[in-house]
């Protein structure tokens, strides 16, 4: 296994592969947990957990399916990494990178009905608002459509940070499978790291 920066706890092999969390990933529960309760603050912790999860495994399965490899996940206090080696294409390079925010995308397709229902999203408008904030949900009742509605929300929320050309994020990555195809790849990188540090500095000051 690959270093982890800390401990990891092996979840197993599944599918051939590898799945391992970070005992740092603990650590983020009880901050959920002061900041949004118990209740609202281990649901935001399984639905991320279970959201980034399938998100990871999107990468590897097309890495596969393209011609590449992989072969380990590690789910870690910053999302989760996917120890993919995509083949030398650009089919490859580029949905191996994006198949992770395509997962998100589907898991809110698959849960917008419930956040429909709940009025989470009750006009367009609030497609926007919910890229940035949470449900107003508090678990008392109907919990069950509670829940969807916050894996609507937070997968929506992953889709779009995912798109950001921010390397390493995904977009970054796509930008990079894109680039490539006109220059160098060690230029094509130098040109996504500039790009990714002016997007941080927009989203910061936004």
């Amino acid at each position: 296994p690959r270093y982890s920066f800390s401990p990891a706890i092996p979840l197993g092999v599944w599918g051939g592969t590898t799945v391992r969390m970070s005992f740092m990933l603990i650590l983020l529960l009880p901050i959920a947990w002061n900041h949004f309760g118990w209740k609202l603050g281990s649901a935001i912790f399984g639905v991320l957990f279970a959201s980034v999860l399938f998100h990871e495994f999107c990468h590897i399965w097309t890495a596969r399916s393209t011609g590449g490899e992989g072969d380990e996940i590690l789910m870690w206090p910053f999302g989760g990494l996917a120890y993919c080696r995509p083949a030398d294409t650009f089919r490859s390079e580029f949905w191996t990178a994006f198949a992770g925010p395509l997962s998100n995308l589907l898991l809110a397709a698959v849960f917008v009905w419930p956040a429909i229902q709940l009025s989470v999203i009750a006009e367009p408008f609030d497609l926007l608002t919910q890229i940035v904030f949470l449900p107003d949900i508090q678990l008392e009742s109907n919990v069950p459509m509670e829940i969807a509605a916050l894996m609507f929300s937070l997968n929506w929320k992953l889709f779009w940070l995912n798109l950001l050309p921010v390397y390493p994020l995904d977009g970054g990555r796509m930008l990079q499978a894109i680039l490539v195809q006109q220059m160098s790849r060690g230029e094509a990188h130098r040109r996504c790291i500039i790009t990714g540090m002016v997007v941080s500095v927009i989203a910061i000051i936004a």
